[in-house]
């Protein structure tokens, strides 16, 4: 079954391309920038009557400057767009999985988050009425690999998709609860992806 890891995967495999093709408007972008900039400065030298020396030196090593940032501030909106968008595509497709599949993926990600002790896992309230019969079965299976063990609320959490983990402290301190949201999960694969975007940039 299609974990979360494999998603990220199918999407980091065509990543290269999208990056491409937003790279290449934003170097557009960018000498269109550096054009404009090389424009004004042509006609700042001239107003002032600058010709030569250190002034113009200067000037033109502010303007250098400040072409170089345009650039940056370019390729850094196009790394966070290309981020965003493998983002929103893994997040559409772990959606869009059929309920077998989702809910086998929680159950990996129950595994993976699960505590030692007796906890209780909350769904959303779609989620509540589309899971499979024997999924409280099946959390608490994975939730005993860690050494714990899971019962499902009947009571719907505020959440749209994923699942929340909840383990009461014995001394009523208030317990402790685990987000286990698909936006939790992915925001967890952000760095990751923001060094793959970087490479694709950048190496």
């Amino acid at each position: 079954m299609a974990g979360v890891d494999t998603i990220i995967q199918q999407i980091r495999d065509d990543a290269d391309a999208k990056a491409g093709e937003i790279i290449a408007d934003a170097e557009k972008k960018a000498e269109a920038a550096v054009e404009a900039a090389r424009h004004d400065a042509e006609e700042s030298v001239k107003a002032a009557g600058v010709r030569a020396g250190k002034e113009s030196r200067d000037y033109e090593a502010r303007i250098h400057s400040q072409i170089g940032m345009q650039r940056r501030q370019v390729l850094l909106l196009a790394r966070q767009e290309v981020i965003a968008d493998v983002i929103k595509r893994a997040y559409a497709q772990i959606r869009a999985m059929e309920p077998e599949q989702y809910f086998g993926m929680l159950e990996k990600q129950i595994e993976k988050n699960a505590h030692a002790g007796v906890g209780e896992i909350l769904l959303g309230e779609e989620d509540l009425k589309r899971m499979p019969a024997d999924f409280e079965k099946r959390a608490d299976a994975a939730a005993k690999k860690n050494g714990g063990s899971l019962r499902l609320s009947k009571n719907a959490a505020a959440i749209s998709d994923g699942f929340l983990l909840r383990y009461s402290d014995e001394q009523g301190d208030g317990g402790i609860d685990e987000n286990c949201t698909l936006e939790a999960i992915l925001d967890e694969k952000k760095e990751e992806l923001t060094d793959l975007v970087h490479r694709i940039l950048w190496e």
